[in-house]
């Protein structure tokens, strides 16, 4: 009985999180709001790049956005952690996540 209602709640934050980003709130702001994180807030809403509900834009700029899409698509392993690993400091997991996910939605490498 638990577990059906703790994976509903996650879905419902997620929405939430997803909802006030539509508004027009920053990542910093729906964090301070909701009293969370802001990767907690991130992790919430790169999904939503696979379902172009959020723009690849929240996240990374075109420049970023086409330096990971290098790194991954020349990765073997196709891990963030391996590509942060390639990249060094110079990008951050949310970094890497959006554009796996923007990479997903175009159906870029593979």
């Amino acid at each position: 009985v638990e577990e059906p209602f703790k994976s509903k709640t996650k879905e419902d934050s997620k929405t939430i999180s997803l909802q006030l980003l539509q508004q027009g709130k920053t990542i910093a702001d729906i964090a301070d709001e909701r009293g969370l994180t802001r990767g907690t807030i991130e992790g919430h809403l790169l999904p939503f790049i696979a379902t172009g509900e959020v723009s690849i834009d929240v996240f990374v700029n075109a420049e970023t956005r086409e330096a990971i899409m290098k790194a991954v698509m020349f990765s073997k392993d196709k891990k963030a952690a391996a590509i942060k690993a390639a990249l060094g400091d110079t990008f951050g997991y949310g970094e890497i996540k959006a554009v796996m996910y923007y990479m997903e939605k175009e159906g870029i490498g593979g």
